[in-house]
């Protein structure tokens, strides 16, 4: 393996991560908003 594969597959495991962390984040902000409506 080089060296570029393996940042490519950590970027894309990282992406992955924080897309899936910042649309829970992004739910729950709705929630409370229409919460305190």
């Amino acid at each position: 393996m080089y060296v570029q594969e393996i940042l490519a597959e950590n970027f894309r495991f990282l992406s992955a991560c924080w897309r899936a962390v910042f649309s829970n984040n992004y739910f729950m902000l709705k929630e409370f908003v229409a919460m305190l409506r």
